[in-house]
């Protein structure tokens, strides 16, 4: 049996663009194949959110659903869609042929942690997984069915019946991307083939939808649990299977976990200014590391033609971030531009009534940042372009950033990313572009608002606070273990009430990719009003 694999990046409610893409790729096979298959809501996108309550929408999905069946399609489809039935809405699969719907099957498993949240929209319904299609038996999975599995490996129904041919898994998948995320995948499906005799089908989408990226890595798994296939990370790709075929190529995966990440972002970067129909950014450049490596990772997402680096130098700017800051900028071949805050920064400090050698005043300090954020966002305005935020996890975890200033703007890049991995990923950047003056690494972090300003002054050593960040924020681990693990107890709970008290910073930052297993976006929903005491 050959089954074509579809690995592509539909975009949420644009259903005529994502049906044409469909039909592009299926226009593209001459051989002869049996069926071809696409991801999960691979019709409408995912997330759908709360569009998939919309009755107009809804409407329209059925519209889109006919054009298929009219189409007379050559090449036996499977498709992914929600449905409405009376007033339950499913999330679905549809198997079309050139007479119309042979097969639908509901999702029933609803995930419902996380950034998922399944429930509030669809609703689950028992009913078989499995046809008999073209004497193959087809069994039938989406998403959450596999990582909750509670089906046999057949259909009840399909195993009275004596076929010669094998079974066939297909799992069809909207599953976003987190570090680590893959060899989940693999391990659950290699279960699933070894205990079900049978070839299994990973169809994932890819592509960037607000904080979520999808990276595809569809792959193929035989009947004894081995790797047959793996498609491209973050990039469409179509690839037939021929379930018959004894000799595939042999696997290979990621070395470099920086690699991945840089990819991923990279692609979150050019599908949320694609989907949302912007074409230019904009980046305030400090000389800093998290700068730089925001403006490295937009060159390359949107072409450094459609990317203007913005040096706005006070008095504490020290002569070398701005030597750093011009290198990256010939380095980068983007465009940039120059302006002084000095006498804009001095003018304010009147009326304010603030000394002019107040350094350590905080709010001396962040009128620097907020003076900043004015100028990007006024020229967000005057150019139609989006700003990207600099900060990272770190910094957002603990409130190191100022409101209205440097967390001001359309999409925080490095949302997801501790300071640590910051530092590898420019690393990496480095070893294969050589793109980021070496003093920018090297340099010890400092947010240059005051004469001698550095991060430690203000918090933990970096890669000690990522690692309470990661125990507390990512593994959920109680504050004891943190610190039995950790030691230094007055340090971690100075450290995790400066995470609870910031709430309401992180509640106002942009949105930003996801690529670990909590982020702080839509899997982290604490209240900004809590008396939860840290002790």
């Amino acid at each position: 049996m050959k089954i074509g694999i579809l690995q592509f990046n539909p975009t949420v409610g644009e259903l005529e663009k994502n049906l044409k893409k469909i039909f592009e790729a299926m226009d593209k096979i001459k051989e002869k194949i049996d069926l071809i298959i696409t991801p999960e809501l691979s019709l409408t996108g995912y997330p759908l959110e709360d569009i998939v309550i919309n009755d107009d929408f809804n409407k329209k999905v059925n519209t889109y659903i006919k054009k298929i069946v009219n189409k007379e399609i050559r090449i036996p489809l499977v498709v992914g869609h929600p449905i409405k039935e009376e007033d339950k809405i499913y999330n679905c699969i549809s198997l079309i042929d050139s007479s119309g719907i042979v097969f639908t099957y509901k999702k029933q498993n609803l995930p419902n942690y996380g950034v998922f949240d399944e429930k509030r929209y669809f609703n689950t319904l028992e009913n078989n997984n499995s046809i008999i299609f073209k004497n193959h038996i087809l069994n039938f999975r989406i998403c959450e069915d596999l990582w909750g599995d509670k089906f046999n490996a057949d259909s009840k129904e399909i195993n009275k019946v004596n076929l010669p041919s094998q079974s066939v898994n297909i799992i069809l998948n909207a599953s976003p991307y987190e570090i680590g995320k893959f060899e989940k995948r693999l391990s659950l499906v290699k279960n699933l083939s070894i205990k079900s005799n049978s070839i299994s089908i990973f169809c994932n989408m890819v592509g960037g939808q607000d904080e979520l990226i999808f990276d595809g890595q569809s792959f193929v798994i035989g009947n004894n649990g081995n790797v047959l296939k793996v498609m491209e990370p973050f990039s469409e790709e179509l690839y037939i299977l021929d379930t018959e075929e004894k000799n595939f190529n042999n696997f290979e995966k990621f070395t470099d976990i920086n690699e991945e990440i840089y990819l991923g972002l990279r692609l979150s970067i050019s599908d949320y200014f694609k989907k949302n129909n912007f074409k230019t950014g904009i980046i305030g450049l400090s000389g800093g590391i998290d700068s730089a490596l925001t403006a490295v990772l937009a060159c390359d997402a949107l072409g450094p033609e459609n990317v203007t680096l913005v040096m706005m130098p006070s008095k504490f700017n020290s002569e070398e971030s701005k030597l750093d800051a011009n290198e990256l900028i010939k380095q980068l071949k983007c465009k940039f531009m120059t302006i002084d805050i000095n006498d804009i920064f001095n003018n304010l400090l009147v009326p304010l009534k603030i000394n002019q050698y107040d350094y350590k005043n905080i709010t001396f300090q962040n009128l620097q940042s907020r003076i900043r954020g004015l100028i990007l966002m006024s020229l967000s305005n005057k150019n139609s372009s989006l700003v990207l935020v600099t900060g990272n996890k770190s910094e957002l975890a603990v409130g190191y950033s100022t409101l209205y200033g440097d967390s001001a703007g359309a999409f925080g890049v490095l949302k997801d990313l501790s300071k640590t991995r910051v530092y590898q990923l420019a690393n990496y950047i480095n070893e294969k572009f050589d793109l980021i003056p070496k003093r920018i690494i090297n340099r010890e972090p400092s947010a240059e608002l005051a004469p001698g300003q550095l991060d430690r002054d203000s918090l933990p050593d970096y890669e000690f606070l990522d690692k309470i960040i990661e125990l507390f924020v990512e593994e959920n681990k109680k504050i004891d273990d943190i610190i039995n693990e950790l030691g230094n107890k007055k340090e971690i709970l100075s450290t995790l009430r400066m995470l609870k008290r910031n709430e309401f910073k992180r509640k106002q930052f942009p949105v930003g990719p996801k690529i670990t297993k909590r982020a702080f976006g839509k899997d982290w929903r604490f209240p900004i009003t809590n008396n939860f005491e840290i002790d």
